[in-house]
């Protein structure tokens, strides 16, 4: 019995790391590349309302509920102990369905990191950048590197959810060159 029981918690830790693991960090501009006369400052938010345990629980709430439109997005460096989460009209059970673009001026390795309470997923140019799924207290990915080959806009898609409590969402970047991480640039983001 004993046996059993330390094979199912094996798998069920193989089965938690493989869903947390990234998949690709290369991304791809956006093709075609947006005109500037189509930008709009900060990145679009759809908000949604319910208890999330899990991204997944996020993304299939989605399929039935349209969800509620937010004011933009200007910086992702939140870091909530009380009031409304991002742009969205609620201070718990929000969940959030961020797009918009991401200009990179440089090519080499970027580096990013997210700290995150509760729940995210981050795409870039179509690559899983990081993913932290489930639920907990703030936590801070090791730097994240990334490798870019043209500059550009790059698509960026960020699932994010917020349990109860406080609340967590911030990105920070090391361009190639730069040893110091620091907040996206509110001019590098677009939707």
């Amino acid at each position: 019995m004993r046996r059993i029981a330390l094979v199912l918690s094996f798998l069920l830790v193989s089965a938690c790391a493989a869903e947390t693991q990234d998949v690709s960090r290369t991304p791809v501009p956006a093709t075609p590349q947006p005109a500037a006369s189509d930008l709009r400052d900060g990145l679009a938010a759809r908000y949604y309302y319910s208890t999330f345990n899990h991204i997944r629980d996020l993304e299939s709430f989605t399929d039935y509920k349209e969800g509620k439109a937010g004011a933009p997005i200007k910086t992702l460096s939140h870091q909530m102990d009380a009031g409304t989460i991002l742009t969205s009209e609620a201070t718990d059970f929000v969940g959030a369905h961020i797009t918009g673009y991401l200009r990179l001026d440089t090519t080499g390795t970027f580096r990013f990191q997210i700290t995150n309470n509760d729940g995210v997923r981050f795409h870039l140019g179509g690559a899983r950048i990081h993913d932290d799924p489930g639920t907990g207290p703030a936590r801070t990915s090791a730097p994240i590197p990334v490798d870019v080959t043209e500059k550009g806009w790059y698509a960026l898609e960020i699932w994010y959810f917020e349990k109860r409590g406080t609340a967590t969402l911030e990105v920070l970047w090391s361009p190639p060159g730069e040893s110091a991480m620091t907040n996206l640039p509110a001019d590098a983001m677009k939707h």
